[in-house]
């Protein structure tokens, strides 16, 4: 049986079937844009720890030749070995966050939008994951009611252009 190690950033697969492992790396994995001008993807380069010429195929692999990926893609690997009849177990690694029973408060003066709220309620109900919004959108106010709510001590720096 499948098994995926949980840890609090990188998660591990253990057993998965071989014959998978090509396909649930190009799932968790992106396109880069602008690739196919490097040399790298071109011409290729060679390896000096395999001693051998490779060709770069254009994408960011996000699962490591240790079948280690993000825990914040736990979802998406989960529901690929659902897809693909694997049956797997989870094994808890993570460290709990201990939230202090003394709140601040964490209701923010602006308004919040409605999917706000949602994205506030689903973190709360689920242990990670990755927040994806356009730029506009209010995620460093999210992110601000997030760390209120945790009661930790935190920096949060936000790079900006202007």
């Amino acid at each position: 049986m499948t098994q995926i190690l949980v840890g609090n950033v990188y998660s591990t697969l253990i057993g998965i079937p071989k014959h998978l492992i090509p396909d649930l790396d190009f799932l968790l994995s992106y396109s880069i844009q602008g690739a196919e001008f490097s040399p790298a993807f071109r011409k290729g380069f060679f390896d000096h720890r395999t001693n051998e010429w490779k060709k770069w195929d254009g994408r960011n692999h996000l699962l490591s030749k240790q079948n280690k990926f993000l825990t914040g893609l736990l979802l998406t690997v989960k529901s690929f070995l659902q897809a693909n009849n694997i049956e797997y177990s989870i094994i808890e690694q993570r460290s709990v966050i201990s939230f202090n029973d003394t709140k601040i408060s964490y209701k923010i003066p602006i308004p919040q939008r409605d999917y706000q709220d949602r994205v506030f309620a689903a973190c709360l109900a689920n242990i990670s994951g990755i927040i994806s919004s356009c730029t506009g959108s209010g995620k460093s106010i999210m992110i601000c009611r997030l760390l209120a709510y945790a009661n930790l001590k935190t920096i949060l720096f936000v790079p900006s252009i202007d």
